[in-house]
C-alpha cells in the first residue's frame, strides 16, 4: 500500500468503516511509515478536539421554524417563456427542425457543382480542346486546311478533259 491510499484510509479506519482486511494492510504500512504515523495522530488529535467541545441540542421547534422560513422565501416562479421552452414537445419540435435544417443545408451544399466548368473560348479548334501541344495543333490545322481545298476544288477529270460527246 502507497502512503497516498494510507493516508485517504486513515480516516475510514478511524471511523470503524474500514474492513478487516483493508484495517490490517493499513496498520502494517502505518507500523513501517513516519509519514503516516503522524498523520494518524493528526486525525486523532482532531477528533479528539471535536469531541471535547459541547453537543448542542436543538428546540423541538427548530424544524418546523426552519420549514416556514424555507417557504417564505420561496424562489420566484421562472417566467412563462422558460416553462415553455422547457416543455418536452417544444423541446423535440426544435430538435426536429435542427435535424431539417441541417439535412436541408446537407442536400443544398451536395447539389452544389464539386468544379468549375471550364469554358473554352469559341475560336478554340477540335484539336486545341484536347489539349495538344501548339505545333501539333499548328500542324493538324495545316492538314484539315489543305484538305478543305482540295474537297473544294473541282475534280481534276472534269475539269481538264474537253467536253466531248462520243457517239458509238
Amino acid at each position: 500500500m502507497n502512503c497516498e491510499r494510507a493516508q485517504r484510509l486513515i480516516s475510514l479506519w478511524l471511523d470503524g468503516m474500514l474492513g478487516s482486511e483493508g484495517e490490517q494492510a493499513l496498520l502494517a504500512h502505518i507500523e513501517n511509515c513516519p509519514d503516516c504515523q503522524r498523520v494518524r495522530m493528526e486525525w486523532e488529535q482532531v477528533r479528539s478536539v471535536l469531541r471535547s467541545y459541547p453537543s448542542v441540542a436543538l428546540s423541538p421547534e427548530f424544524d418546523r421554524k426552519l420549514l416556514s422560513r424555507l417557504k417564505a422565501h420561496r424562489a420566484p416562479a421562472p417566467p412563462l417563456a422558460s416553462q415553455w421552452l422547457s416543455h418536452p414537445a417544444f423541446r423535440l419540435a426544435s430538435s426536429a427542425m435542427c435535424g431539417l435544417f441541417i439535412m436541408a443545408l446537407t442536400l443544398l451544399l451536395l447539389m452544389l457543382p464539386t468544379e468549375k466548368p471550364t469554358t473554352q473560348p469559341e475560336q478554340f479548334s477540335r484539336w486545341q480542346r484536347h489539349g495538344l501541344g501548339r505545333e501539333v495543333v499548328q500542324w493538324l490545322e495545316e492538314i484539315e486546311g489543305r484538305e478543305r481545298r482540295w474537297q473544294g476544288a473541282p475534280s481534276s477529270s472534269s475539269s481538264q478533259l474537253p467536253s466531248r460527246s462520243y457517239r458509238c
